[in-house]
């Protein structure tokens, strides 16, 4: 009967065993740097080309990415292809389009991942959604552009600039035709507000004074569409640098809890931050013929050291803040109407608020309202605060509080 109850044990034990060495063999995922080309539905595979790591699962018509590993850098370029095995490298080896990169990137994904777009034409209308990074991770989708060198040189003198005085660099002869590009020196970005033959004045100031070379670019990565980007859906914590958003109707708008960062970049139409999302723009240029720039319903909009140069002919706003939404200036933009009758710099409106944060303004350069018919406009239970950091120029009303409608301005 002992025997008897030992076998039986043994056998419990082995066939324990065989079961477990089962589910662990079943468990492992194949790898390498190739898809394999006759996978069966529901098959996983790691696919690990140079750069990237990423769990797919066949569905039965394609690989479906399921969670990245480590951080990931991925091309765009003209000349790409938009497959799965393209992405890896620059000119032939990227994908073709901002969108299909956007797309491949699994969700969630583990690391930062960057996307390389190399200058040209993107005829797309991008969509951002759906794409979250893994736990706590903190990771970001960065969306690099690039710049087109267009002139360089050794400054003769270069100002750092104060609150009230903006930055500037100097070179005998060399500065004409550089307005509203991007210059570079000291290893910080500024947008250039005006020139003249020998002088490129910046927006802001410099955190240092200049030296040595300097180097003026222009916006080599261009996207246009009838909108260029639409970030949407509570979709967070994108980054985009260098790149021009020139939609046919609009550039970029943010939509629905969204947020996103814009560095260096540059928008030719409407720039749209509402319903409940927030966008931070840094050295940015906004050189648009319409409505620049709208915050609604709850939203708000970060400005620091950005160009906003309105270019149209008609009146119309510069900035509008609408039901309970919100504007902050971090130092050192500048608004300029144009001179155009009738416009208004900002119009903050039902419940909205706008403050010129002196922690930031002396150091970064005051605000700058210019050229102007109304500076600025609040109606409607709006106020707009620290306003002893703006420097006024041009406009024929600076300020216009509309009380009857308790409208604040300090």
């Amino acid at each position: 009967m002992f025997k008897r109850i030992v076998a039986m044990v043994l056998m419990a034990v082995c066939l324990v065993l065989l079961f477990v060495s089962a589910v662990q063999a079943d468990s492992i995922v194949d790898s390498g740097a190739t898809l394999p080309a006759n996978p069966v539905i529901g098959q996983e595979f790691l696919h690990t080309p140079i750069g990237r790591s990423i769990l797919y699962m066949f569905d039965g018509a394609n690989w479906k990415a399921e969670r990245s590993f480590g951080a990931m850098t991925v091309y765009v370029d003209p000349t790409g292809t938009n497959d799965l095995e393209h992405g890896m490298g620059t000119g032939s080896n990227a994908f073709q389009t901002i969108q299909y990169a956007k797309d491949f990137i699994p969700s969630p994904y583990d690391r930062d991942v960057t996307v390389n777009i190399a200058a040209g034409t993107y005829n797309e209308s991008l969509i951002l959604d759906s794409k979250w990074p893994s736990g706590s991770s903190g990771a970001h989708l960065i969306f690099k552009g690039a710049l087109t060198q267009v002139a360089t040189g050794t400054m003769d003198s270069a100002v750092q600039g104060t609150g009230a005085t903006q930055g500037s660099i100097t070179k005998a002869g060399a500065m004409t035709g550089y307005a509203k590009k991007l210059i570079y020196a000291n290893n910080e970005y500024r947008v250039i507000d005006s020139v003249t033959a020998n002088t490129a004045t910046i927006t802001g100031t410099w955190s240092t004074a200049p030296s040595g070379t300097y180097t003026i670019y222009d916006w080599g990565t261009r996207v246009t569409g009838e909108r260029s980007l639409l970030v949407r859906n509570g979709q967070i914590a994108d980054q985009f640098y260098f790149v021009w958003f020139n939609g046919n109707s609009n550039d970029v708008l943010l939509h629905d809890h969204a947020s996103a960062a814009f560095y260096q970049c540059k928008f030719s139409s409407y720039f749209g931050s509402e319903v409940y999302s927030y966008a931070a723009c840094e050295q940015c240029l906004f050189n648009v013929y319409n409505n620049n720039l709208l915050a609604y319903m709850g939203s708000g909009i970060e400005l620091l050291q950005c160009n906003i140069a309105y270019t149209n002919t008609v009146a119309r706003y510069a900035i509008i803040l609408q039901l309970s939404s919100c504007l902050l200036f971090d130092g050192g933009s500048v608004i300029d109407c144009g001179s155009v009758a009738g416009t208004i710099g900002i119009y903050c409106s039902e419940g909205s608020a706008i403050h010129f944060d002196p922690a930031y303004l002396p150091s970064w350069g005051y605000a700058r309202i210019r050229n102007c018919t109304y500076g600025m406009s609040a109606l409607q239970v709006s106020s707009i605060t620290g306003t002893a950091n703006i420097q006024y120029s041009g406009n024929s009303i600076n300020e216009v509080p509309t009380a009857a409608s308790y409208g604040y301005i300090d």
